[in-house]
């Protein structure tokens, strides 16, 4: 039984990819002999990495961006990257064949599912037979890059990363300051609709009134330009990331930096790194010099050059003590505004504070908390700011 349905399979398989060439076509046919069995799932295996390639994917389409994913999202759905990677695979590589095999894999497994309690030969085969595609598309996209070409899409992927993780710190940097606005405007409300009391009372003066509504409008602004700000970091971030500008998508806290990552820093050392990977430096290093003068000049240029990474790399390296200093102080003054806003719930729940002392209250805490938050994303760019460096991106103001 089980000779005739490797027969059928067979014949199934090979009417399916008859349009295969013919080195392909006998990759994939290997697969159709008896030791199917051993590619199933273990460590290692392609079954499980093919799991993996699943979750990992999983995770980039869930619509939570994590910051650890933005790299993920650039490879996969970047415009800009994916562009940059067709016209540069396109001209050295089978990228379109690579592709075509990919699509066919997915085919293949969803085929299998289908027929996976009919007829379990049938199945395991399906299954080699998506995993030799699989092999075949990765040796055509592979490895094969020239030096020259590999290093342009690693600058372009890192530069792109690099420009969405700031504008995630950014964002939710503004965030935390938008709070801060929002409390403003209701503060500023009650504030009005105090002095409009007491106008009416005779308590209070139309200026006071006037002065009152003027706080308003300026606390309004404010949020509204927060709040717009918001919308366009958001929209370009999403963008960046390939979803639309109006999708529903969640950003999740940036995690706080490691200390033990900030312990292991090194200028001295990590300069050299730092030298070894600089694509501007490369570029200067793959530079032709004919002649005498102009490979005296080119190896001045080199010399600068390398000097001005050791610069930025101590620079650097001060910018995240300074800023580790910073959350240091500010985690003081976040610790007493929290016990203040404990103080004010417990006074507020019993009745004793009215409602503008109880605004206030809360504004000091946003105000405390929102430093606290700025403090703590300054600290996790300037780590991002020096480990890019150290893989050969350094902003000009670091220079």
């Amino acid at each position: 039984m089980t000779v005739c349905c490797g027969m059928r399979s067979g014949r199934l398989l090979m009417r399916k990819y008859k349009g295969l060439s013919g080195a392909l076509l006998a990759a994939v046919l290997l697969c159709l002999t008896p030791a199917v069995p051993a590619l199933a799932a273990g460590p290692g295996s392609t079954d499980e990495e093919l799991e993996q390639d699943a979750a990992l994917q999983a995770r980039l389409t869930d619509n939570v961006l994590e910051f650890d994913e933005i790299a993920g999202r650039v490879e996969k759905f970047n415009p800009t990257y994916r562009n940059t990677r067709s016209t540069i695979s396109s001209a050295v590589l089978n990228a379109d064949a690579a592709g075509r095999l990919t699509d066919e894999a997915s085919d293949l497994m969803e085929e299998a599912k289908d027929i996976k309690e009919d007829d379990r030969v049938l199945y395991e085969q399906y299954r080699a037979m998506s995993q030799a595609l699989r092999r075949e598309a990765q040796k055509m996209t592979n490895g094969e890059l020239p030096t020259a070409q590999k290093n342009t899409l690693l600058q372009v992927r890192g530069s792109l990363v690099r420009v969405v993780e700031n504008l995630v710190i950014q964002y939710q940097t503004v965030q935390a300051q938008a709070a801060v606005a929002d409390k403003a405007v209701e503060l500023a409300q009650a504030n009005v609709n105090m002095q409009t009391r007491l106008a009416a009372a005779g308590l209070a003066s139309q200026a006071e009134v006037l002065s009152a509504e003027q706080g308003l409008l300026s606390a309004m602004k404010g949020q509204e330009q927060a709040s717009s700000g918001l919308v366009t970091m958001r929209q370009n971030i999403q963008v960046l990331l390939g979803w639309n500008a109006d999708d529903l998508v969640e950003f999740a806290p940036i995690p706080d930096a490691d200390i033990t990552r900030i312990a292991a820093m090194n200028p001295q050392t990590d300069a050299e790194a730092a030298i070894g990977t600089n694509y501007d430096l490369r570029s200067i290093k793959n530079a032709s010099a004919a002649g005498a003068v102009n490979r005296a000049s080119k190896k001045r240029s080199v010399d600068v050059s390398e000097q001005t990474i050791r610069a930025a790399m101590e620079k650097l390296y001060r910018e995240v003590q300074a800023k580790q200093q910073g959350l240091a102080a500010s985690e003081s003054s976040w610790l007493a505004a929290q016990n203040d806003m404990n103080a004010a719930n417990r006074k507020n729940s019993l009745g004793m504070m009215g409602r503008l002392e109880y605004l206030n209250a809360e504004m000091s805490y946003l105000n405390a908390k929102a430093a606290h938050e700025s403090a703590r994303l300054a600290l996790v760019k300037a780590v991002q700011d020096y480990d890019w460096a150290m893989h050969g991106l350094i902003s000009e103001s670091s220079y």
